[in-house]
């Protein structure tokens, strides 16, 4: 155990932040460095989970960037001092780094700063808080080109100036800060700014957002418009199927209604032929006489009778009686 703490003591310039202050790392000076996994990876995580919590790690990390992104565009900054040097910090920085800097901005009311030495064209300030003498920080300043360094190298560490620098500022009648100390990527348009020493960095990001989100809402509106196509076709293919279905439905149920054919249709289908063949004018004739078509008569020459068989029926006319009872009628 003794062993190992020997060896990290004397490894500690590389894992020591104190030994690593001249290092730029923004995202361990805000939130430290194991934030970024809090709540997904653990002492017991194995390595495919991590990959697995790491996507979802980033994913919630892009949808805070958003959120912030939405408040710095949405939301104007509460000011608390009337230095104009915040009021420039509150147009140019996003939110939460403008909350950082209006911190130290605060901050740096209730520290004084000692002239102690000056060397050509730089001069050193010793920074204390009021009361706190023992905590004292050395800042130099160079007037000519405006360039301060501190030994708390809090602008190394995360870019944003300490208040001990800005202590200095304020005793020097510096009054808005200088370019080469708003960096790029802690500004508002830092993914849209394209650069112009001419134009202010506001007003291009203002403009390079506009424009990106009315193309976004061309681009919303186009897809929206062809969903809604999309569904229209679909509904009436759909509808089309509901039909040619219904069809089928009522064809199968008119099919099976159909008797199949058999002999005794064929026969009576034979009989209505026969009824509906034409006769001839001759056979539309009414018969004069109901024995017309009936076999030739045969006479008895004996007893003076007529016999008439005509379609099988039989008729006797005896001539003799009828003639005798015509005579004795006479």
């Amino acid at each position: 155990m003794i062993e190992w703490l020997q060896a990290m003591y004397n490894a500690r310039q590389q894992w020591a932040p104190v030994y690593f202050r001249n290092t730029f790392a923004a995202l361990s000076s805000y939130h430290g460095i194991s934030s970024f996994f809090d709540g997904y990876v653990n002492q017991q995580t194995t390595i495919p989970l991590f990959f697995k919590q790491y996507e979802l790690a980033l994913e919630h990390s892009l949808e805070k960037e958003i959120e912030a992104a939405y408040d710095t565009i949405c939301t104007a900054p509460v000011l608390k001092t009337p230095s104009p040097m915040e009021l420039q910090a509150a147009n140019i920085y996003t939110k939460e780094v403008f909350a950082k800097f209006q911190e130290e901005l605060v901050e740096a009311f209730v520290y004084t700063a000692n002239k102690i030495e000056r060397d050509g064209m730089a001069t050193k300030y010793r920074v204390a808080k009021y009361e706190h003498n023992d905590r004292a920080c050395i800042v130099t300043l160079s007037t000519s080109e405006m360039q301060a360094s501190c030994s708390c190298q809090m602008f190394e560490y995360c870019d944003v100036l300490c208040r001990h620098v800005l202590t200095v500022f304020t005793v020097t009648n510096v009054l808005t800060l200088p370019s080469h100390y708003i960096l790029k990527r802690w500004t508002r348009n830092a993914k849209t700014w394209i650069g112009s020493e001419e134009q202010s960095a506001d007003s291009q990001g203002l403009d390079a957002l506009t424009s990106r989100f009315n193309n976004l809402c061309l681009e919303a509106i186009k897809y929206v418009e062809e969903g809604a196509i999309a569904i229209e076709t679909c509904n009436a293919a759909i509808s089309n199927l509901k039909e040619g279905g219904k069809k089928i439905v009522s064809v199968k149920k008119s099919v099976a209604k159909v008797e199949p054919p058999s002999s005794h249709g064929s026969g009576n289908n034979q009989e209505e032929n026969n009824k509906k063949t034409p006769t001839t004018p001759r056979e539309m004739i009414p018969s004069l006489w109901p024995w017309q078509n009936a076999m030739p008569p045969r006479f008895n020459l004996n007893d003076g009778s007529m016999t008439l068989t005509p379609a099988g029926e039989v008729a006797a006319i005896n001539l003799k009686v009828y003639s005798s009872s015509l005579l004795m009628s006479s």
